[in-house]
This record gives C-alpha cells, structure tokens and sequence, in this order.
C-alpha cells in the first residue's frame, strides 16, 4: 500500500513539475487571453468530431474481433470508451488491461486472445500509421526537424514488422510447445500454460493472416488517425491557431505518443510539455501554443470522462467486470493448443 501511495505521489510531482516547466516558457498573459476568447461552435464541432473517432476506433476494434460475430459493436463501444476513461484515471495503460478484463467477463472470450487484439494488432497499426503517413508527407512537405532518412527507415521497419506478424498468425502453428527442443526440459505445468497464452494471444492475431484482412484493418486505422486529426484541426480553429493544414497530423502524433508510454494520470504534464512543443515548432507563439496545449487537454478529459461514465451506465457495469476472474466457456470449449479456423474465421461470414 505504501509502495502505491509512494507511486502516485510521484507521479502527481511529475505532473506539477512538467506544468511548472510550461508556465516558465509560455507567456501565461497571452495564454489566458487566447483561452477566453476560445470560440464555441468550433469546440462544439471538435466535440462531434471527437465522438466520431472514438467510434471509428471502437470499430476497427470490433473488425479485429470479427471472427466473434456473436458480439454487438454497441457493446464494443461502450468498452472502448469505458478503456479511455480508465486510461485517464490509471497510468501505464490500465485502461487496456481493464478493457480486456471487461470483454473477457462479458462476451467470455480468453484474455489472451484479446491481448492479441490489443497489443499484436492495434498498438502496433498505430504505430504504423503515424509513421507511414509522416513518411508520405515529407515526400512532399519536407520538414527540418524530421530527418526524411529516419523516418523512411523507421517506416521500414514498421512495415516489415507487421508482415511478419501477419505471417506469423498465418503459418504459426498451434501444438504444445513441450514437444519442441528449447521446451523438453523445462517443467511441464509452465510450457503448457505458456502454450496456452501464446496461441490464444496468436489467434487474436487472426485478422492479419490474409493480405484483404490485414489492409482493411490498416485503412479502418487510417481513418482512426483521420478522425483524430480533424479533431484537432477544429480545435485549432477554435483557439485561433495561424498553422497550415498538413501540420495538424504532427499535432495529432504529439498526444499520441505521450498516450504510448503514459506516465502521470491523465497524461496532465507530459501531454501540454509535448503538445506545447509541437505547435512552438511548428510557428506558433509560446502563448498560442500553451494555451492550445492547456485548453485542448481539458476539454479532451472531459469528453473522455462524460463518454466513458454514459457507457458505464449504459452497459450496465459493475464492479464483478473488472475485478472478477473467471475460466470463459468458448475459450475452454476448443482445445487452446489447435485454434479454430472454421466459417467464422471469414469477416464476411463473421457479419
């Protein structure tokens, strides 16, 4: 107990620190005056746009799951957004592990395959996108502070990553790991629950084993980035910012990769230092760019808290979905070393 005390009153002086550091760089005049002239129906079109992303999002999750077609996409809405909120409250991507908790105990899906979802094919398609839309863009905008080369090469290895993973789902194999050579002389009980977890998480994976599948995926996270962009784009229009339009996607990868490694509640610190950062360099004044980093930030949590407190009413949650642990019924009716590729493993079908 003390230990976690210990960490949150670290992370709370992390926050107050990174906020002290923004104060000392922007011009807080220019800053407070820029938030009270903010302009409301663009924040009221932001606010839609916001909606529209975390929608988009939650299907591109519900397409990754689609091999389950008895699962409602509402309720994988409700999830997504209950995991975002989850998210603002508990740093180091509590939201995920609440989120495959939740989808677990409701729709009685193994754990490990959601992780598969989550982690083998959502997290790294983020990546992926921001990376390869960067790339396209510096064919064409070149910016100083982006070395064209590292991003190319970055891009690369991203590319090549998601293949193998895509090829890997594909030709992988579900057997017990007991009866392969590196195994054989380890105790029996571990490799055969590290058998278990590997093909459920590999088999979470299912959506990248045909090229149709794993490009219709990456274009539902075009869109997710999409969406998320024009997000900010609104914003921006509302607290008056003088920027080009292409540069909101370097906007957009700012929060997106304090989101990847969280590490205050919230991201309160990290996400104005970076965002900040990024709309400074871009041309903006130092007042602009804080107040936009500040205001932005604040209506962000509060969308995020009044989406993901409708979905927990509306879904129903209570506290046995997070907390309880039990063995789901679809998991332990197949055999966890031979993972199922039958009709449902067609999206279409799957719909």
């Amino acid at each position: 107990m003390r230990g976690r005390y210990g960490d949150l009153l670290f992370q709370l002086l992390l926050s107050a620190f990174l906020l002290g550091v923004l104060a000392w760089r922007v011009d807080l005049h220019e800053a407070a005056g820029r938030l009270r002239a903010v302009s409301i129906p663009w924040v009221l079109a932001a606010t839609a746009a916001f909606a529209v992303a975390q929608a988009v999002a939650a299907y591109r999750w519900r397409l990754i799951l689609a091999h389950h077609s008895n699962i409602p996409l509402r309720s994988i809405t409700g999830i997504y957004l209950i995991s975002r909120l989850a998210n603002v409250v508990v740093p180091f991507r509590g939201g995920d592990i609440a989120r495959i908790q939740v989808a677990a105990n409701r729709f009685q899906l193994s754990r490990a395959e959601l992780a598969g979802t989550v982690f083998g094919v959502e997290t790294p398609l983020n990546w992926l996108t921001m990376f390869v839309i960067v790339a396209v863009i510096l064919l064409f905008v070149p910016v100083p502070l982006l070395p064209g080369e590292l991003i190319a090469a970055a891009t690369l290895v991203l590319v090549s990553a998601f293949v193998t993973a895509a090829f890997v789902s594909e030709t992988w194999y579900p057997g017990d790991l007991s009866t392969r050579p590196v195994f054989r002389w380890l105790p029996a009980r571990p490799v055969e629950l590290l058998s278990t977890v590997l093909n459920r998480f590999i088999d979470g994976m299912r959506e990248l084993r045909t090229p149709l599948r794993a490009l219709r995926v990456f274009a539902v996270s075009l869109a997710v980035f999409g969406s998320e962009t024009l997000v900010f784009v609104l914003l921006g229009q509302a607290f008056a910012l003088d920027l080009p339009l292409y540069t909101y996607i370097f906007v957009t990868i700012g929060p997106n990769l304090v989101r990847t490694l969280p590490l205050t509640p919230g991201d309160v610190g990290p996400y104005e230092v970076v965002l900040a950062a990024v709309v400074s360099l871009l041309g903006e004044t130092p007042g602009a760019a804080g107040s936009f980093a500040i205001g932005s930030h604040v209506l962000i949590l509060l969308w995020t808290a009044i989406l993901g407190l409708a979905s927990a009413r509306l879904l129903g949650l209570r506290a046995n979905d997070l907390f309880r642990y039990r063995s789901n019924a679809q998991a332990s009716s197949q055999p966890a070393s031979a993972p199922a590729r039958g009709p449902g493993d067609n999206i279409d079908d799957a719909r």
